[in-house]
């Protein structure tokens, strides 16, 4: 199954909101996307991915099929990195910068290196510290989350739903994130204070 995203649940989304929101308060605002322009971002909104598994029961029981059947349950038209990441700066009003490829190679041999992405990951841990001490939060279950190895690694690899849309007639209400999904999130985790209560985009 793609990565789960929706109210409640903490995903890759709630994790690059925070690197967005971060890069908003900095001096210079913006914000680099070190991304291959194709790779893409496998997701599944919860509700599709619980409704995937009912749906997929009741047509394994009732259409009286046999032994192991296995489903890729993922968005029909996930958005790639850059697509994303592009959607999320400008909902938070920053501008996204598309590095080179070249730029995009120095950065992820960078990340490679231990201390630097130990000192990078602690510098803006940091500064989501001072975020949430500024809005008065003092726990959120949404922490600044540096994935190194995904950041630092190409693959051209992505999950494919067609199978199980063609067997079992199962289809996606929500093919992929959108910013009023994303709005209905962040919502969700400003009233349980765990999330700063100020401009959300």
């Amino acid at each position: 199954m793609a990565d789960i995203y929706g109210s409640g649940i903490v995903s890759s989304i709630d994790s690059n909101c925070t690197s967005i929101r971060i890069q908003r308060d900095a001096e210079n605002p913006s914000f680099g996307c070190i991304f291959e322009p194709s790779t893409r971002l496998d997701t599944v909104h919860v509700y599709d991915a619980i409704r995937s598994v009912f749906h997929t029961a009741a047509w394994y029981i009732e259409g009286q099929h046999k032994g192991t059947r296995i489903f890729n349950v993922v968005d029909g038209d996930s958005l790639t990195f850059v697509e994303q990441t592009e959607m999320l700066c400008e909902m938070f009003d920053i501008p996204c910068r598309i590095l080179s490829p070249t730029m995009r190679s120095v950065c992820r041999m960078t990340l490679r290196v231990g201390w630097i992405g130990d000192l990078i990951i602690k510098r803006c841990q940091d500064a989501w510290i001072h975020t949430l001490n500024q809005s008065g939060i003092s726990y959120t279950p949404i922490q600044y989350v540096l994935d190194r190895e995904t950041l630092a690694t190409t693959w051209g690899i992505a999950l494919d739903n067609s199978l199980l849309e063609r067997e079992t007639g199962f289809r996606c209400m929500h093919p992929r994130p959108t910013p009023e999904l994303v709005r209905e999130i962040l919502a969700y985790w400003v009233e349980l204070k765990a999330w700063p209560r100020d401009r959300l985009m």
